[in-house]
Formats: structure tokens, C-alpha cells, sequence
């Protein structure tokens, strides 16, 4: 409805957090629509990292009522990143409901070189660790951990799919997962874990946010020579894997992002 008001200056605050996800795709659509093809101004406040830097141009990072920083969005990102996280890779969780058994004390992020990093480079691999400690002993406990990014989920490990799981957790312990070779283009994206029974009926610990990464790698640095290809990867879905383009003259095209390829 907002959006649809011929005012000069629209401000949205958080609107986003309600909806499923084809109402949250109109609203940026629209916004988006409002902001550059409209020509007016849209005032997008939200802690999502991901939609401001899909909708937004510019940011503005406010603190305790102060601006603390304005500047290109990317810039202001990175300045609040930093600000709530200043150890790069380790992320401090601390939220847990009482009734959880698995609290997630803390995790931690490592490339294929077991550095702890929070930004990476296309092709490099990512390791979750959870370091958790279980109020009491717990058979067979089911983990996930999802990668999203603002167009939603795009990929996770999930222990009620796979099946696989420790024979039991009790006191602290770690539970890592790798994803290797990340086939991502340069964006940022949040990381989410929980964890259910061996029945799969009952939460351990629920779904939560436990920290977000980013890939910096210019695609310009890798072969992709086209001169959009940095500023279309910003806004476009960020999964990208192997394919192979073939437009009937006999030249076939392959193109894989972790080693890019012409031939």
C-alpha cells in the first residue's frame, strides 16, 4: 500500500520481516521499481544485510541516535559487520530459549587453509563450527546449517535428510560441517543452525541466525571480461554453478566460476 502512494519520500521500517517470501520479492520489486525507474526516494531501515545491499545505494549507520558512518552501502555494511562482530569469523550467539537442551555458545568460520575468516574468495571452502554445550546427555541428535542469501536458501547440510549424526553429545562439544568450493558470486550471506531429536519431531535448539560471511573475489580477477560482470554479480542470484553455453555455430561456451574456462 506505501509503496503505491505518490509520495516523494517513502520510509520503510522492517516491513520486510513479516510475509512469506514472494510477498518479501514484491515488496523489494516494487521498491526497487519506486526508487530507480520512479526516480524517488526510498528510506529503507532494516538489519538485513543482504536486502539492503540488493535494494540500496547508499547507507546510513546510526548508533544510539548518532550517525556513526554514511557512505556507499557496501562501505557501511562492512563499518556495521564490524561493529557487532570485531573478531572477524567467530560469532558470539548468546540468545537461547530456556527450554532448549543444545545451547550454541559460539561458532566459528574457516577456509580449506583452517583460517578463521570472514571473507572469502570464489572456489574456497567454508567450515561452520558450533560449539554448543548439551544440558544433559542427548542420543543421536539431528544438526542443520543453511547458507541464504537475500533471494533465500540456497544450500545446507541437514542431519533429517542425510541421516547422519553423533552417537551422542553431553557437556561442550563441536560439531563442524564443510561446504566446499563455494560456487558463489561476490555477495554477502547469513548462515542459520538448529537441531531436533533423534525423532526429528522435537527442537534441541531452534533455528536461529549464526553469523554471515561475505565473498570478495572480482570477477574481473578471475577471466569473466565483460565489463558489467561485477555489478550484474552484485544484483543477480548468487549460485552459480557449472554450464555450458552453445549457440549452433559449433563454438560451445563452458563456464564454471571457481575456474573460469572459455573454449
Amino acid at each position: 500500500v506505501a509503496a503505491h502512494l505518490l509520495a516523494d519520500i517513502l520510509i520503510v521500517d522492517e516491513v520486510l520481516a513479516v510475509g512469506d517470501a514472494e510477498f518479501q520479492k514484491k515488496c523489494i520489486g516494487k521498491m526497487k521499481d519506486v526508487s530507480t525507474g520512479e526516480g524517488r526516494t526510498v528510506l529503507f531501515v532494516s538489519h538485513n544485510m543482504g536486502t539492503i545491499k540488493g535494494l540500496c545505494t547508499r547507507g546510513v549507520l546510526i548508533k544510539n541516535g548518532r550517525i556513526e558512518g554514511d557512505g556507499d552501502v557496501l562501505s557501511i555494511i562492512n563499518q556495521y559487520l564490524k561493529g557487532i562482530n570485531p573478531l572477524d569469523g567467530v560469532f558470539e550467539i548468546g540468545k537461547y530459549d530456556l527450554n532448549e537442551k543444545i545451547i550454541i555458545n559460539y561458532v566459528v568460520f574457516k577456509n580449506q587453509n583452517g583460517e578463521i575468516k570472514q571473507s572469502f574468495h570464489i572456489g574456497d571452502s567454508l567450515t561452520v563450527e558450533l560449539h554448543c554445550v548439551a544440558v544433559e546427555r542427548i542420543e543421536n541428535p539431528l544438526f542443520w546449517i543453511g547458507v541464504e542469501s537475500e533471494y533465500g536458501s540456497l544450500f545446507g547440510a541437514n542431519s533429517l535428510i542425510d541421516g547422519c549424526s553423533p552417537d551422542y553429545v553431553e557437556g561442550n562439544f563441536v560439531i563442524s560441517c564443510t561446504f566446499k568450493s563455494l560456487p558463489l558470486l561476490p555477495q554477502s550471506f547469513t548462515v542459520w543452525a538448529g537441531a531436533r531429536d533423534k525423532s526429528g519431531m522435537n527442537f534441541l535448539t531452534k533455528s536461529k541466525e549464526i553469523g554471515y560471511f561475505n565473498i570478495i573475489t572480482k570477477l574481473s580477477d578471475v577471466g569473466f571480461n565483460s565489463v558489467l560482470s561485477d555489478t550484474i554479480a552484485a544484483n543477480s542470484s548468487p549460485l552459480m554453478l557449472p554450464y555450458q553455453w552453445n549457440f549452433g555455430s559449433g563454438k560451445k561456451y563452458n563456464v564454471n566460476i571457481e575456474n573460469y574456462i572459455r573454449c
